[in-house]
């Protein structure tokens, strides 16, 4: 039925939009004060809303998020679906909708070009409307942006470890497919460079020709041209002859209250710049204050950073503790063997030279074998060295056994 009747429907389309846009720009005043109030009335209610609209903005987001997660098989399958419709369709209407945006393109710089005198109008007036605004409203606009700045500053550092995550993660997913896409790419790649080389082989002749006649029209429109130009040149060059002797005629004067001009307004808003440059200067000490928790001492430095060097340094050394006592019960092994081999050398020096004194002692001693019962009589004879000599023997044994030799 569209097909059928889209003549009329266009018709009837455009004779709607015309009605509208004129009835538009009748009640344009009206319609500007009811917008204002409306746009003020929504701004009024939204800000007393903002807690409530953030609230719902979360839960739907999260709602979202949960949907598209439990149904993500789904929901991509639809999609390649739906891409593959529209590719297809793109590719089955390549012509048309090639000839249809060269139309459009061409539409769209032919109403520029015949309307590009009002645009810049209404584009000078725009700007200078803004600019004048925000003129106005400068310590609020600062203001704003260096709250909005450090918003932006502090939410990214909470972030950054999940943000690091999140950018891993795509990398990688990234690398995995391109990885496993890769003889494809390929394939696909030299297929569409043998076939772009294909083309141009084939459309050689049309290519040359075309360019011989293209730059054959050239040279005669250039050839052509060149009177009209020459005439143009020296019309052009008079009126500007014509132009500079009348305006060199008051210009020194014009410089003159130009520059006293600028002079004045600079010396009026001096004290007002140097304001704002401190008002900026404090406002982002106090941000970054803020931000790293600066009082005296810093709060961050004290409660986040300290503790957390001091905590990780008894993990250390608890998890360092047993390696620790290895290496202590190794050296203390070996010293102890040490003192041990010192002790029984001395042991036996001392014996032998017990032995050779002249003063031994007999002594019996009774040994009962508990198991047996039977009562055993040892004779041990013991030489006595002088009570000085054993002395003077353990002394040295002690000095040498502390010496390590």
């Amino acid at each position: 039925a569209i097909q059928d009747n889209l003549p009329v429907i266009i018709d009837a389309g455009v004779e709607i939009i015309t009605s509208l846009l004129s009835g538009l720009t009748d009640m344009l005043p009206d319609l500007m004060d009811m917008a204002l109030t409306i746009v003020m009335v929504l701004m009024e209610s939204i800000i007393d809303n903002a807690e409530k609209l953030i609230d719902a903005a979360i839960t739907i987001v999260d709602t979202l998020i949960a949907f598209i997660a439990d149904n993500l098989d789904m929901i991509i399958d639809f999609a390649i679906e739906i891409v593959m419709a529209i590719i297809t369709g793109l590719v089955n209407n390549l012509d048309k909708l090639i000839d249809a945006a060269l139309k459009l393109v061409d539409a769209l710089i032919t109403g520029l070009l015949n309307n590009i005198d009002l645009l810049i109008d209404a584009a000078l007036k725009l700007v200078m409307a803004v600019s004048m605004a925000l003129i106005d409203n400068i310590e609020l606009v600062i203001n704003a942006a260096i709250k909005l700045v450090l918003g932006i500053v502090e939410g990214l550092i909470r972030s950054i470890p999940e943000l690091v995550n999140a950018a891993i993660k795509l990398v990688l997913g990234i690398i995995d497919g391109l990885l496993k896409a890769l003889p494809q790419l390929v394939a696909t790649g030299v297929t569409l460079i043998m076939n772009m080389i294909g083309a141009m082989i084939r459309l050689l002749p049309q290519i040359l020709s075309l360019g011989i006649q293209l730059v054959g029209e050239l040279a005669i429109g250039i050839i052509k041209a060149v009177p009209r130009a020459l005439s143009a040149v020296a019309s052009l060059g008079k009126s500007i002859w014509e132009g500079l002797k009348s305006a060199f005629k008051g210009i020194s004067q014009i410089g003159s209250d130009l520059v006293k001009g600028l002079w004045n307004g600079i010396s009026d808003v001096t004290g007002w710049i140097l304001n704002k440059i401190k008002g900026f200067g404090q406002s982002v000490m106090n941000g970054i204050k803020k931000i790293f928790g600066i009082a005296s001492p810093s709060k961050i430095m004290r409660d986040e950073i300290g503790k957390n060097l001091t905590l990780g340094i008894g993990i250390g050394l608890e998890e360092g503790m047993p390696e620790l006592q290895r290496d202590v019960d190794k050296e203390l092994s070996k010293l102890t063997s040490k003192m041990k081999a010192a002790v029984e050398f001395e042991s036996s020096t001392i014996g032998a030279k017990i032995s050779a004194g002249s003063s031994v002692v007999k002594t019996t001693q009774n040994i009962i074998n508990n198991d047996n019962g039977i009562t055993q009589n040892i004779n041990i004879n013991q030489p006595v060295e002088s009570p000085s000599e054993i002395a003077r023997q353990i002394k040295r044994v002690g000095r040498e056994l502390a010496l390590g030799y």
